[in-house]
C-alpha cells in the first residue's frame, strides 16, 4: 500500500475517533447542563418548603387549638362560662391564639403579646347544676379549700377566692361566674397563681375565660445555664461561656434575695405550708425588673396535697417516697409509710443555685463567709431545727443587702406594665355581699 494511502486512512480514523470524542463532550455538556437544571429546581423546592414550615410555625396554628377554642366561645355565647377574657377571645377576636408555644396532653399554651394564655383541652371537672345558690357555692368552695389546704384559719383567702368570681365587678354572681372559678380551681397552676397573687415571685394573672387564663410572659428562663447545659465544643473553647449572658453580680444580688424570700413564703404564708417539688435552676426565670419568677407552678404543692398522694402509700425504701427534690421524703420503716415532711428543706435547694450563681465573682471583702453560709446552707435538712432553716437564710441575705442597699433609687429598669389582654382588671376583691 502506497505511503500516502496508509496517511490518508490513519488521518481518516483519526478523525472519525475525534469526531466520536467531540460527539461525547457535547452529550456530557448537555447533561451538566440538565444537572444544573434539576439542582437548581430541587434548591427551589426545598426553599420554598422551608418558608411554608417557618410561616406555618409562627403564623399557624400549629397546635390545632382552634376546635378547642370554639367549644369554648361556645360555652360563653351559652351562659355557661365568662371571664374578662371572654370578649376579646370569641366577639372581637382581638385575641387571635395563633402562636402556639406547647402542647401537652392535657392544655394548650398561646403567647399574646406579653401574656401566656393556657387553654384546657378537657374539663378538669364537671359543670355545677344549673342553678346553684351562694350557700351551696360557698360550701363547695370552702370544702374543696379544706381538701387541699387543710383548715383555713385566713378569711382573706377565702374572700380572695370568692371575689375572684366577681368578673365584672357589679358585686353579684351568677351562674357562668360560679362555674368559671369551679373550673378554675380545679387547674392546680391556677389555683396556685391565685393563692399567691400578692407575691413578687409568680407571675400575675392577666384573665380568664371558662378554665382559660393568662398570665405574666417571663421572657428571662431559665434562670442560667450550668456548664453541663452548654455544648461541648463551645465549652472547651470557651470554658466560662455559661456565665456570659449574666446579669451584672448587684442585679443577681436582687434576684437571689427574692429567691430566698421564695422560701419563706411557700412556708409561712398560710397555716399550711407549700413545697416546691422540682426546684432547679431551670424553673425559675427573671422578669425585666429583676424580680425572680417561679415558672413551673406545676411542681408546687402544699402539705395537704402532698399528704394526699403520699402520705398513705405503703414503702419499703425511701426512693418510693419521692414526688421529685424538693420532695424526697423518708419511709417510716415501722409503719411501712411516706412521712409527709421532705427531707431536706425548700431554702437548702435555693443556696444549691446560688452557690452556682452569685458566688463565684462575689465581692472579696464578703467571699469568704458567703461561701461559708452557703455550704451551712445547703445541709441544712429536716432534722434541724426550724430556726436554723431562717436564721442562716437571714444571714446571707443581710449579705447581700448589704452590697446592694446604697444603689440608687432606679438603678433597676423600672417595672413593666401589665399586658392589657382584657377588658377589665382581673383581680376584684369581694367588697360587696356576692348575691344571686
Amino acid at each position: 500500500m502506497p505511503c500516502s494511502t496508509v496517511s490518508s486512512w490513519k488521518q481518516s480514523k483519526v478523525n472519525r475517533q475525534l469526531c466520536r470524542f467531540l460527539k461525547k463532550i457535547n452529550k456530557c455538556k448537555v447533561n451538566r447542563d440538565d444537572l444544573f437544571v434539576y439542582l437548581f429546581m430541587l434548591i427551589t423546592i426545598v426553599v420554598i418548603v422551608f418558608i411554608i414550615i417557618l410561616v406555618w410555625r409562627l403564623g399557624g396554628d400549629r397546635c390545632n387549638g382552634q376546635r378547642i377554642k370554639q367549644a369554648l366561645c361556645k360555652e360563653y355565647n351559652n351562659g355557661v362560662i365568662t371571664g374578662d377574657l371572654c370578649y376579646s377571645i370569641c366577639i372581637e377576636k382581638s385575641i387571635p391564639l395563633h402562636y402556639c408555644v406547647s402542647e401537652t396532653h392535657s392544655d394548650i399554651t398561646y403567647r399574646h403579646e406579653e401574656s401566656l394564655i393556657k387553654i384546657q383541652k378537657y374539663p378538669a371537672v364537671e359543670t355545677l347544676p344549673y342553678p346553684i345558690s351562694l350557700e351551696t357555692f360557698q360550701d363547695k368552695v370552702f370544702q374543696f379549700l379544706q381538701y387541699n389546704l387543710g383548715e383555713i384559719d385566713s378569711p382573706q383567702l377565702f374572700d380572695r377566692v370568692l371575689g375572684f368570681t366577681d368578673f365584672n365587678a357589679n358585686g353579684e354572681m351568677n351562674y357562668a361566674e360560679s362555674n368559671t372559678l369551679w373550673q378554675l380551681l380545679h387547674t392546680r397552676e391556677f389555683f396556685i397563681l391565685l393563692i399567691f397573687q400578692d407575691e413578687a415571685s409568680f407571675p400575675k394573672i392577666n384573665g380568664t375565660c371558662g378554665s382559660a387564663y393568662a398570665y405574666d410572659y417571663i421572657p428571662s428562663s431559665p434562670l442560667y445555664q450550668k456548664k453541663s447545659d452548654v455544648n461541648p465544643v463551645m465549652q472547651y473553647f470557651f470554658p466560662n461561656y455559661n456565665q456570659w449572658m449574666l446579669p451584672s453580680w448587684e442585679k443577681r444580688a436582687q434576684i437571689a434575695i427574692g429567691l430566698l424570700e421564695l422560701s419563706s413564703i411557700l412556708t409561712e404564708s398560710f397555716s399550711t405550708k407549700f413545697y416546691m417539688c422540682d426546684i432547679k435552676h431551670t424553673n425559675f426565670g427573671v422578669s425585666t425588673d429583676f424580680e425572680a419568677k417561679v415558672v413551673n407552678l406545676e411542681s408546687v404543692m402544699s402539705e395537704q396535697q402532698l399528704l394526699h398522694s403520699g402520705g398513705k402509700k405503703r414503702c419499703y425504701f425511701d426512693s418510693e417516697c419521692s414526688y421529685g427534690i424538693g420532695c424526697s421524703m423518708s419511709c417510716d420503716v415501722n409503719s411501712r409509710t411516706c412521712s409527709n415532711v421532705p427531707r431536706r428543706p425548700a431554702v437548702s435547694f435555693i443556696c444549691d443555685i446560688l452557690r452556682d450563681y452569685v458566688l463565684f465573682d462575689s465581692p472579696e471583702d464578703c467571699k469568704f463567709l458567703f461561701e461559708s453560709l452557703i455550704s451551712q446552707c445547703q445541709s441544712l435538712t429536716s432534722l434541724n431545727h426550724t430556726i436554723s432553716h431562717n436564721v442562716i437564710p437571714n444571714k446571707i441575705k443581710d449579705i447581700l443587702w448589704n452590697q446592694v442597699k446604697n444603689k440608687p433609687v432606679d438603678w433597676l429598669k423600672p417595672r413593666k406594665k401589665r399586658s392589657v389582654v382584657q377588658k377589665n382588671v382581673p383581680l376584684k376583691k369581694a367588697k360587696k355581699k356576692l348575691r344571686v
